[in-house]
């Protein structure tokens, strides 16, 4: 998947893909899979892990539920 929509996704994403869709870094992606905050990951073999796009906790993904990221007063 070259191209990230927000529409019509099924299936799994990867790291990558996800941090296109959610405006987080990665630290903060894997902190909230370990508290639940965002859903938890699937290994699909020994180096790919993914997520599945239709579960509840993406339906606020997409709601935009998360704020984006702002850079850091300089």
């Amino acid at each position: 998947m070259d191209q990230v929509s927000q529409n019509h996704l099924t299936g799994f994403l990867q790291l990558d893909q996800v941090l296109k869709l959610i405006p987080v870094s990665k630290a903060t992606w894997w902190n909230g899979c370990k508290s639940g905050q965002f859903p938890k990951p699937y290994k699909l073999g020994p180096r790919i892990t993914a997520w599945k796009v239709m579960t509840k906790q993406y339906q606020s993904w997409n709601l935009g539920t998360l704020q984006p990221r702002t850079a850091p007063p300089v």
